[in-house]
């Protein structure tokens, strides 16, 4: 019988594991020749159901061609979109550290571009497929408490037994509200730093 505390440490994807790719989007404006407010502003309007898999990614970019007047090709938008995103070295170790000792979960609001990172960094290989939750499968996000509890359902543990870790306040306090012990993500180092703190983690990584 395992007398750890906690059984799983839950992890977001962008802000935690890599870049969030939010920040990239100062990138497209040359693209679609408009300001960075514009792209920043019809990028927002449409992520939440390209989150929530309502439309494709083929669609959510389709958004901006229309916008803008322009025939852009995915392709060159994303090119542009992952530029300098990849997974943080120190998160690599960390991963690979817990996982000897803990569950590792993904739970993050994200698209195919999950899976196109995945391609690019090769980080989805340290967690079992059934738990990674990604919103554009399952059709809620963060802060939704009911994604939450879809995560610990496929965990099989009681909120008291798992740790997540993410970079938005508004997830960080959903995830109190179930019961989650929860870390707000500021750096991969401080991240570590408060592992340790909660007894998660015994050294350095």
């Amino acid at each position: 019988m395992s007398l750890l505390k906690y059984k799983a440490v839950i992890f977001d994807c962008g802000g935690v594991l890599v870049p969030n790719i939010d920040d990239n989007m100062h990138h497209l404006n040359k693209l679609f020749d408009c300001t960075q407010k514009e792209v920043i502003r019809t990028y927002f309007k449409h992520l939440h159901a390209f989150e929530k898999g309502r439309i494709s990614k083929k669609e959510f970019w389709e958004f901006f061609n229309k916008r803008f007047d322009k025939r852009v090709p995915v392709e060159k938008i994303e090119k542009r979109l992952f530029k300098g995103i990849k997974m943080y070295p120190i998160m690599r170790r960390l991963l690979k550290a817990l996982k000897k000792d803990y569950i590792i979960a993904l739970l993050t609001n994200n698209t195919q571009w999950l899976y196109d990172l995945d391609k690019r960094e090769d980080f989805l290989k340290y967690f079992s497929k059934k738990h990674v939750v990604s919103s554009h499968e399952v059709g809620m996000r963060k802060p939704e408490l009911r994604i939450y509890r879809l995560m610990l359902k496929r965990l099989g543990l009681k909120p008291a037994e798992a740790v997540f870790i993410d970079d938005l306040y508004v997830n960080v306090k959903a995830a109190k509200k179930v019961g989650i012990e929860a870390i707000r993500c500021k750096s991969p180092e401080q991240v570590v730093r408060d592992l340790k703190k909660i007894g998660v983690l015994k050294k350095n990584v």
